[in-house]
């Protein structure tokens, strides 16, 4: 964790004089020294006329470098129509409020007040011309974007779609998760700020941002060109917590509702879960309900990781990453630890999570996604059939 200090308040001094928030001593995961015209320019790619927000710049520099991986050079797009499905919370909620403060508005920034402009911004970067489609549910918008784009392709409406999630650090969503109490402590604000998922001291997450997407294609059309299959999707279940988490035994019961979905969904039994990658980011009371849900449909002996002790809680991009670090593990055979998690609570249901990176045979893993206002999804991911 470092000082979240890159963050544009211009504009939004009323925060800051009224002594509510105070953004440098705010502890997050900020993406530092970001040139977006270093990944344009390496990867061939075009901007649009209009500026880009700092999501679209993420989007479309891991947008290019996904594309660059999956060998999908520009040729290829032009010949078969590559979608984009981007997961969001926020967006470009700076330059909305930006936007909006202003007298005088310039029409070409007008584009970047939208949930959807980080996917229109990229796609027109990367030269898609396919479906191009943005997800915001909360904090699971990404892992949600995969099903979908997932979902489009078994139903033979796309036949490759780019899916995954993006966000960006603001003063806005800053000010609104440190007002509601969610984040954790400012430094030298009396407490020591711990967001360390699962331990008996976390005491809120650590806001961060990124970018993660997928390449998803029917399993012989990867084949038939020549694509290296790094993993298949095998179920998807979403729920929503109508409570939007104020009553504990309704929020531990739509997370375990969703795994059944997608454990069900996959046609596979709980025993078959060879892991979790685990939506916990320091919450007190969603961290210890995702554990409950976890021990009463996979079982207290699960192996569990939670990357988020690492990056911090992403967002609309936290369910991508999840599922980025997931199919690494399945492919090296390796999950990572959850870094200074040392102390469990009394009672906890699920074995101890490791501190450091364990080597484990790996067939299938469940990534979870849990967010503040009642949603939540789950995703089951296997090796390829080729392994």
């Amino acid at each position: 964790m470092r000082p979240i200090e890159q963050v544009e308040e211009s504009g939004a001094e009323s925060g800051k004089e009224s002594g509510e928030v105070d953004l440098d001593r705010i502890q997050g995961g900020p993406i530092c020294e970001f040139r977006p015209e270093d990944y344009l320019e390496a990867q061939h790619m075009k901007p649009p006329v209009s500026p880009m927000p700092r999501v679209a710049q993420l989007s479309a520099a891991t947008l290019g470098r996904t594309l660059e991986a999956a060998g999908m050079p520009v040729a290829t797009r032009w010949e078969q129509p590559i979608g984009l499905v981007l997961g969001t919370m926020f967006c470009s909620v700076g330059a909305i409020a930006g936007f909006d403060r202003k007298d005088r508005k310039k029409p070409l920034e007008f584009a970047n007040t939208v949930i959807n402009a980080a996917a229109g911004k990229a796609a027109i970067c990367g030269q898609l011309t396919g479906i191009n489609s943005t997800i915001s549910t909360g904090l699971t918008s990404g892992l949600h974007a995969i099903a979908y784009a997932a979902a489009l392709i078994g139903s033979g409406q796309a036949k490759a779609l780019l899916a995954g999630g993006a966000e960006e650090l603001s003063f806005e969503s800053l000010y609104g998760y440190t007002q509601t109490g969610l984040t954790c402590p400012a430094a030298d604000g009396g407490q020591d700020p711990f967001p360390i998922p699962f331990d008996a001291r976390r005491n809120g997450f650590a806001p961060g941002e990124g970018a993660a997407f997928l390449m998803l294609e029917e399993a012989d059309a990867a084949k038939a060109r020549g694509a290296t299959v790094l993993a298949e999707i095998r179920g998807h279940g979403s729920m929503y917590d109508t409570s939007g988490g104020k009553d504990e035994e309704c929020a531990v019961d739509v997370i375990a509702r969703a795994i059944h979905m997608a454990v069900e969904d996959a046609g596979i039994s709980a025993d078959d879960i060879d892991c979790v990658s685990a939506a916990a980011n320091g919450s007190v009371q969603h961290d210890r309900w995702e554990a409950q849900a976890l021990a009463e449909t996979i079982g207290p002996q699960v192996p569990l990781t939670a990357i988020k002790s690492m990056l911090g809680e992403t967002q609309g991009a936290g369910g991508a990453l999840q599922a980025v670090s997931s199919i690494e593990a399945l492919r090296t055979g390796t999950i990572p630890g959850t870094l200074a998690c040392e102390q469990l609570e009394d009672g906890f249901p699920l074995e101890a999570p490791s501190q450091h990176s364990r080597d484990l045979d790996l067939k299938c893993c469940l990534v979870n996604a849990v967010g503040f206002d009642g949603h939540c999804s789950s995703l089951i991911l296997s090796m390829s059939h080729e392994e």
